[in-house]
């Protein structure tokens, strides 16, 4: 049962967290990652951001998927892309080597600072990783980091 004060504490983070989107970003820049063509609302809804007041001077930087020998060539028919779709773009970045494994050294930094956000569940009883997936939903479970590992 929560206590009178951390009922007071969990208000004014609701009122903390609810006036953040009112002030103006101001410049920054909002990075998308197209790795794959979804239609273009993954271009779209940052587009939508640039739009509004709050995020007028933001801009948008894109990171596609490319393969080595057509650097340029992707990063052109992106520019096509966009331009069909009236999307105002600072800069194209093309990662070539996205399909390469990570090298050991990053692997490792990878799960360091994922480490405070695991649950470990899979090396508990059923009811126990029951409880601990109810008491923090937002923690990255076993079958979690396994099903997404590839990526």
């Amino acid at each position: 049962v929560p206590q009178t004060s951390d009922l007071a504490k969990m208000n004014q983070r609701l009122v903390e967290a609810s006036s953040q989107f009112k002030m103006k970003q101001g410049k920054g820049t909002i990075d998308v990652w197209w790795l794959f063509d979804d239609g273009g609302l993954t271009l779209l809804l940052p587009h939508i951001l640039t739009t509004r007041k709050k995020w007028k001077d933001c801009k948008l930087r894109i990171f596609i998927a490319g393969q080595p020998e057509r650097i340029e060539q992707d990063k052109e028919e992106m520019q096509e892309l966009l331009k069909k779709f009236r999307i105002k773009c600072a800069d194209i970045k093309v990662i070539a080597d996205i399909n390469v494994k990570p090298s050991a050294e990053s692997w490792k930094l990878f799960e360091d600072m994922i480490e405070p956000f695991r649950l470990h569940d899979g090396s508990k009883e059923t009811t126990q990783a029951e409880a601990l997936r109810k008491e923090h939903p937002w923690k990255i479970t076993d079958a979690e980091l396994d099903t997404f590992e590839e990526k």
